[in-house]
């Protein structure tokens, strides 16, 4: 049996949100199968960049999850002032 440390997804997570700033020239990012939101989650943090970011899935509860992720909290007018605007979309298909 194969394991792996840290797990793949976070390993794939980490690969994507590296590659996507260390190019300022993309502007979206797009998780098709996003489960709760947890990539978007973390883009949504690390790269400013980044203007629209969109998550789909098949399962409501899911999205009903990533949804409440994706939501912006109160502190992050305060803390997390951004240059350009953020758009997030949620997607079931």
């Amino acid at each position: 049996q194969v394991h792996f440390s840290p797990p793949l997804y976070r390993q794939r997570y980490a690969f994507v949100l590296d590659y996507v700033a260390g190019d300022p020239t993309l502007h979206s990012l797009l998780d098709v199968g996003c489960g709760t939101g947890q990539l978007l989650t973390a883009g949504k943090y690390r790269n400013p960049h980044i203007q629209l970011i969109a998550g789909m899935d098949l399962l409501r509860l899911e999205l009903d999850e990533a949804y409440f992720r994706l939501k912006p909290l109160s502190v992050e007018y305060i803390l997390f002032r951004r240059a350009t605007p953020l758009h997030m979309y949620l997607l079931q298909g």
